[in-house]
């Protein structure tokens, strides 16, 4: 039996609503290896738990974006994204801020897609920040799930920088990536999944990304919509997203519409 004398023996016995009273009562729940809709694909073992908002359920596709800014690519990401979540294709998302990525989590939102979206803090900093406050209900209305690191003694410990790798690491584990661009900074995380078999897809309006374009080079799945990627992940898309009337592609004008096949 484990002697209970110490605060940091609690984790050993997995006692979590001891450990953590003030996220009970939040009801701010977890999940942990081995349980069903536990969202890191196998060979992850170094993260055991996670914090956890909503209902987990599978997700195999792993969503990573360029920082930049640019309109034109911020309504392709918009496009792709409102037509995975019109085919009802998960994604999983880290909760950053550039421009390409917000176009993508408003296209994939709007079309009411489910997500896993990661958070780089700790998951009660939903509670104190109105951004990831509105963020969070917005997926959980979309049956989605938000999830974080477990261990809010870590996170306090560790610099943004660490904590920003952790989202990261977590959101990209994935059996299929697809790069809507990608970072130096990103590389690195692409590569540990290659590294457990992950599949890579490049979009193609995005290969201006030094990156993303090495990938392709090198045998990454080149993509050019969203029905392209279903078809070649041996899904089926049934719903189709296209240009307005003057043949443009907008964003914040919402310039699409959509047709069944």
């Amino acid at each position: 039996m484990y002697r209970m004398e110490k605060k940091e023996n609690l984790i050993d016995v997995g006692n979590y609503a001891l450990m953590y009273p003030q996220a009970w009562e939040r009801h701010v729940g977890f999940i942990e290896r081995g349980e069903e809709g536990f969202p890191l694909m196998e060979g992850c073992e170094d993260v055991d738990v996670l914090s956890l908002f909503g209902e987990p359920f599978e997700c195999d596709t792993a969503i990573m974006c360029s920082p930049l800014a640019d309109e034109r690519l911020e309504g392709q990401a918009y496009r792709f994204a409102l037509e995975l979540a019109l085919n009802r294709w998960p994604v999983s998302f880290g909760c950053r801020t550039s421009g390409i990525e917000r176009a993508f989590r408003a296209g994939f939102l709007d079309g009411n897609g489910r997500m896993e979206c990661h958070l780089s803090d700790g998951i009660m900093s939903v509670f104190s920040n109105n951004r990831l406050r509105r963020l969070a209900m917005a997926v959980l209305v979309g049956d989605g799930a938000v999830y974080s690191c477990f261990r809010p003694d870590i996170m306090d410990r560790e610099g943004r920088g660490k904590r920003m790798e952790f989202r990261e690491y977590v959101a990209t584990r994935k059996r299929r990536i697809i790069l809507l661009g990608l970072s130096k900074y990103s590389m690195q995380f692409v590569e540990q999944a290659l590294m457990l078999g992950a599949e890579i897809y490049v979009h193609a309006s995005f290969m201006a990304s030094r990156c993303a374009r090495m990938l392709a080079e090198e045998g990454a799945y080149l993509i050019d919509s969203a029905a392209h990627f279903i078809t070649a992940a041996g899904g089926q898309a049934s719903r189709r997203v296209y240009p307005d009337e003057r043949g443009e592609y907008g964003y914040n004008g919402r310039g699409y519409g959509v047709f069944s096949i």
